[in-house]
């Protein structure tokens, strides 16, 4: 007869089976998850590698044109202050080639007066300058040129041209000038074109891809197929035909797919597209410049969608990996479902703990008589162990906002960033054994991050004897200023009372500066993509630490001094500031006003 209770499935191929669908959704839950978060990853490091290459051909080109205004301007502000006059040739052509000394890539500086009558100050490729006369007013070009600068308004770009002696194209920036309401002439500056060639080559080489500059769609301004004179500019052809210039990919800008996945780009003002050349995709990255003359620039660059599928392919054969381990798991949970249904049930106890940040509550698993299980064990108690020490490097409030938040991207934010300092540390140091200092600053950071964490403060980072910390990200905290404010208050008592047991246990005091500022700053993950960070960048944290170190100016011998920018003042509500002054520090053009908290 059949026994009853030999019917049924046993129970080693039930755990086997559970433990290996269990083993599938959560291996195949976690690829599905890693594989989106990488693509979505990628994508985004594309987004904003598009941003960065236009981004940087826009700086470039702005640091090559804009002197030109600058100069221009100039030179009319010495006029109209009457430290010189057209009419004056000498000081004023000495005050046309100091124009040129500071801006290299401005080839010349002309004058032309009401009668055409031209002084020109002009330096060419080797460095030397000079000056020349001379009259065109029977130049009909000139003549219609004077015209269009006597009836403007303000200063304008003028028509691109080339010039055969030097085998450079040109850009000319002509400033009209009045003096009383009189016209005097305008003033011409001609800015050469080559060196922007150079540019674009050096701004493709650093991204991998090449870049390039337009005037409209039609005709190319600068490219590093022009870092060399070309053949087909002339006088008539200051610029170059797309198709001539033997770039394949750039007739086809004007006409590019857009593509799928730039969001990010588009929203920043980046237009993304697909360009088909003999079956091989490439990608365009462009933006439109309306700044430079009355036709539209295209500045951008180009990759090949190859560059592009390679990290995508990437990501597969990573997946592909990931299924194969999925496989391999499966496999053993059923040859070793009976044997590793306890020691698997404390392990996902402790991964709950783990996943919760808990890691103080992770049990640590007992060691086994299966070897495999036991280094299971083993490894496991020196994970939990390396998380552990991971743990005093990166706050767990931090990975725990982080995690709430999701994946977080940099953007501009408002925040109160705070700066400490330790006031003639080196001299306190001198004293201490190396074991010694550790404790002290150990017991220090303690002291100053409990007071930091207590108002909702991020770590940032210790430098030597100094904590950078910030409020305002990654959590909202429109009260950012004011918790900064406590925090500093907090840290000054918390000091006060710490020296009272130092001095009683024979200990020479602690001097501590805090320097606070509020300012917009760049908030995200920074650094390279095997190491990052998620800090704050910015003027603002220049502004913070200068304010710390002003304290030692101010007064160095206080037991705590916390200085505050206006920005902070204002955006802190009731806070105890009495204004000090305004003082002038490292990296600010103007004087800074800066208030003590008590």
């Amino acid at each position: 007869m059949n026994n009853p209770a030999s019917k049924g499935v046993p129970l080693s191929v039930t755990l086997a089976t559970a433990i290996g669908v269990l083993t599938v959704i959560a291996v195949a839950t976690v690829l599905l998850i890693s594989f989106r978060a990488a693509r979505e990853n990628t994508l985004a490091l594309l987004n904003e590698k598009s941003v960065s290459i236009v981004a940087a051909i826009e700086t470039g080109l702005a640091s090559h044109l804009d002197p030109a205004t600058a100069q221009l301007a100039f030179i009319e502000r010495r006029i109209m202050t009457g430290d010189i006059h057209p009419d004056d040739e000498a000081p004023f052509a000495i005050t046309m080639l100091g124009a040129l000394a500071a801006a290299p890539q401005i080839a010349a500086v002309l004058y032309y007066d009401p009668n055409l009558q031209e002084l020109t100050a002009y330096q060419d490729f080797s460095g030397e300058a000079g000056i020349t006369l001379a009259n065109y007013s029977h130049v009909a070009v000139l003549r219609e040129a004077a015209a269009e600068a006597r009836a403007a308004d303000a200063a304008f770009w003028g028509e691109i041209v080339y010039r055969p002696d030097a085998q450079a194209t040109f850009v000319n920036r002509r400033h009209p000038l009045r003096l009383d309401g009189k016209y005097l002439g305008f003033l011409v500056a001609a800015v050469s074109m080559p060196e922007l060639s150079d540019l674009v080559a050096q701004v493709g080489d650093t991204f991998g891809a090449t870049a390039f500059i337009l005037r409209d769609t039609g005709h190319v301004l600068a490219h590093p197929n022009l870092t060399a004179p070309h053949p087909d500019l002339n006088e008539e052809n200051p610029t170059v035909a797309v198709d001539r210039i033997g770039d394949f990919v750039l007739p086809g800008v004007a006409a590019a797919n857009p593509a799928d996945g730039f969001e990010a780009a588009a929203a920043a003002g980046v237009q993304v597209g697909v360009v088909d050349l003999f079956g091989a995709e490439h990608i365009t990255f462009t933006r439109r410049i309306d700044r430079y003359g009355a036709e539209p620039w295209i500045i951008g660059a180009h990759i090949p969608v190859e560059r592009v599928n390679a990290e995508l392919r990437r990501l597969q054969q990573a997946g592909f990996a990931g299924l194969a381990i999925l496989v391999f798991s499966l496999a053993a949970a059923v040859v070793l479902g009976r044997h590793l249904a306890r020691p698997i049930q404390r392990l996902a106890g402790g991964a709950v703990q783990i996943g919760r940040l808990d890691l103080a509550q992770v049990p640590e698993l007992p060691p086994s008589w299966i070897r495999e299980l036991n280094e299971q064990a083993h490894a496991f108690n020196t994970m939990v162990r390396g998380l552990r020490w991971f743990e005093t490097y990166v706050p767990k409030r931090l990975v725990e906002r982080l995690m709430q938040a999701g994946d977080p991207t940099s953007d501009e934010r408002d925040v109160t960033v705070m700066f400490t300092d330790i006031a003639d540390y080196t001299t306190l140091s001198e004293k201490m054994t190396p074991s010694e200092t550790e404790q002290f600053l150990n017991d220090h950071f303690a002291l100053l991050a409990k007071c930091i964490e207590a108002e909702g403060g991020t770590i940032d980072k210790f430098i030597g004897d100094a904590v950078m910390a910030f409020w305002g990200a990654p959590d909202d905290q429109p009260d950012h200023a004011t918790r900064a404010c406590r925090a500093a208050q907090a840290i000054m008592q918390a000091i006060k009372q710490d020296n009272e047991t130092r001095r009683a246990a024979g200990h020479p005091p602690v001097h501590l500066r805090i320097g606070l500022h509020t300012d917009k700053v760049i908030v995200g993950n920074i650094g390279a993509p095997g190491r990052m960070n998620y800090t704050i960048v910015g003027d603002g944290v220049n502004t913070g630490q200068r304010l710390e170190t002003l304290g030692k100016d101010i007064d160095p011998t206080a037991e705590t001094l916390t200085l505050a920018s206006t920005a902070t003042t204002e955006a802190a509500s009731q806070t105890a500031f009495t204004p000090i002054g305004q003082f002038q520090v490292k990296g600010k053009d103007q004087p800074l006003e800066v208030f003590r908290l008590w």
